[in-house]
């Protein structure tokens, strides 16, 4: 799967792409994975590297295959660091998932990473002093803003 086509569907259209046999989850998880490196280089989006391998899930839910992402906003996923967008946070593992994480994993939404968020969650720009500067892709001297700073500028960024 090419990144330009990878980028042009949603959650939906990724999911029928994979259960018409157009295209596998495992060529839809290597393009989010290239499309990933490639839009977090420009705008800083990722918490941690990209998982290896991808967060366990269901194979069989109603959007097993597709890519998804966590904020970094808490104790959300057993194993996972989380660190609120704050140095002062060491890196604390979640000892389990969250309900939201559970059924995210019964969906088999395929996690992928930890984004970016204000520090502490409760600042207005997503420029903490842990990550640094997440930016805008369409205008890299501009920030971006809110909990979700880091998933927008990867979305907008394809």
């Amino acid at each position: 799967m090419e990144l330009h086509e990878y980028a042009s569907h949603d959650a939906v259209g990724l999911r029928g792409l994979i259960t018409s046999g157009q295209v596998t989850a495992a060529e839809v998880e290597d393009a989010a994975r290239r499309a990933l490196e490639a839009a977090d280089e420009r705008v800083n989006g990722l918490a941690l590297p990209i998982f290896d391998p991808a967060l366990g899930h269901a194979d069989d839910g109603p959007l097993a295959g597709v890519p998804f992402l966590i904020k970094d906003s808490g104790p959300m996923a057993e194993g996972v660091p989380f660190f609120l967008g704050s140095r002062a946070i060491p890196g604390v593992t979640a000892r389990h998932d969250t309900d939201l994480m559970r059924r995210i994993r019964a969906a088999g939404l395929v996690t992928l990473g930890l984004t970016t968020v204000p520090e502490l969650v409760v600042s207005f720009a997503t420029e903490s002093l842990r990550y640094g500067p997440t930016r805008n892709p369409w205008n890299p001297d501009r920030g971006v803003g809110g909990s979700s700073g880091g998933a927008a500028a990867l979305v907008a960024a394809g």
